[in-house]
């Protein structure tokens, strides 16, 4: 079997430019680059000031680090919350994920004839969401009439428990009558 060799520091910065990694090295050649330009364009004072406060920025920037993170997170942490408001209320973020190496396929189109998806998901919220029953009941059209007889339903027989398959008017009165018909000693 063969062995590998473990990667190790793998958390530092490799050093580019002399004991500088290439970070560090902008960082000083940038403040460097501005301090040279602004030398010839503003009087002696002025360009010391600005050398002096770019110089020691730049080096905070490259060399300093606060609770072992680099100087550039804690700044952009302390403008962050200088700027961001301090009562933080919960915002969604839409953000798609996406699947490396999976294409994105195009959005498919329903079939004309096919009610659209909407209405169906609308009768889906409607059924699952409802309170009442799912059993149909009879509402009379006043209340006078709510105390008076429930009038008559059509409810299928099924003809392997009573021998016939037709549709017979019976009211919600107890099943004693039709099953009567066929066994006597089923109801007492």
């Amino acid at each position: 079997m063969a062995q590998f060799q473990v990667p190790q520091f793998i958390e530092t910065e490799p050093k580019i430019v002399g004991p500088l990694t290439i970070k560090q090295f902008m960082y000083i050649g940038v403040a460097g680059l501005l301090s040279f330009f602004m030398f010839f364009t503003l009087r002696l004072e002025l360009w010391l000031i600005l050398t002096v406060i770019m110089g020691l920025a730049a080096s905070a920037f490259a060399f300093l680090k606060y609770n072992g993170r680099p100087f550039e997170v804690f700044f952009m942490n302390a403008a962050l919350y200088i700027w961001k408001p301090k009562l933080y209320l919960w915002q969604r973020k839409d953000v798609q994920p996406s699947m490396p190496g999976v294409p994105k396929m195009p959005r498919m189109q329903a079939a004309p004839g096919l009610p659209a998806t909407s209405k169906i998901r609308a009768t889906w919220l409607s059924l699952v969401t409802k309170k009442a029953s799912p059993i149909p009941q009879v509402v009379a059209p006043n209340p006078q009439q709510a105390s008076q007889a429930v009038t008559p339903v059509q409810t299928p027989i099924v003809h392997e428990v009573f021998g016939t398959d037709k549709t017979q008017k019976t009211s919600l009165t107890p099943l004693r009558n039709i099953l009567s018909k066929k066994d006597k000693g089923i109801i007492k």
